[in-house]
């Protein structure tokens, strides 16, 4: 049983070494929620408030089609972005890149910066040259560089100016893009992962 404030649910639980998890972004860390546990839920986000909301299917936001009443919690439902859900519980989303390039996005808030894999780097015409710094992934070390988008189009949201990270080097192409906390952190986000839908709303203290 995994409780998170006053809100409760069974969860089964792996061990990671500490290394993996010891400290995250200047916070310590004892875990990490995976897909195994969040995939059953919808969770609203809110990084300006600090404020995570888990709905199971018994919450009374739930309709009687399934699907969450978003009018309470400030997201509009026209704005739906259809997410698919891969392999190991990954769910993503497509994007278009500069108006142009469509990329699929594994979506991961464990990322704290956003990630596009070497192919689509290549097809933005970003410079394969420069300072580069060195990151360890499942796979082996990778060295990455640094480059600005114009724009990424989710749906209908527009996200101007965005920073990514993308591999110099990648033979095999194993590093996937990636949606991270950097683009997450902007917004207040509702992902309904049983029904496989991304919501995006800017935040607003009002």
């Amino acid at each position: 049983m995994i409780k998170l404030g006053d809100w409760q649910a069974p969860c089964s639980l792996g061990i990671v070494p500490n290394s993996v998890m010891d400290v995250f972004q200047g916070e310590k860390v004892d875990g990490v929620l995976g897909m195994n546990f969040i995939k059953n839920y919808a969770v609203s986000f809110c990084s300006q408030k600090k404020q995570v909301q888990f709905f199971a299917s018994s919450n009374t936001t739930i309709n009687r089609q399934n699907t969450y009443d978003l009018s309470g919690l400030g997201f509009n439902a026209a704005k739906a972005v259809q997410m698919i859900k891969g392999e190991d519980n990954l769910y993503s989303i497509e994007a278009i890149l500069n108006g142009t390039i469509k990329c699929g996005f594994i979506i991961d808030s464990g990322a704290y910066m956003s990630q596009l894999s070497k192919r689509c780097a290549m097809q933005l015409g970003l410079p394969l040259d420069g300072v580069t710094r060195q990151q360890s992934f499942l796979f082996g070390e990778v060295f990455l560089l640094n480059g600005k988008l114009k724009e990424i189009l989710v749906g209908q949201t527009k996200i101007a100016e965005v920073i990514v990270d993308y591999p110099k080097t990648d033979p095999s192409d194993s590093l996937p893009p990636l949606l991270g906390m950097d683009i997450f952190n902007r917004y207040r986000m509702f992902w309904d992962f049983p029904n496989s839908l991304m919501y995006m709303e800017k935040y607003s203290k009002k």
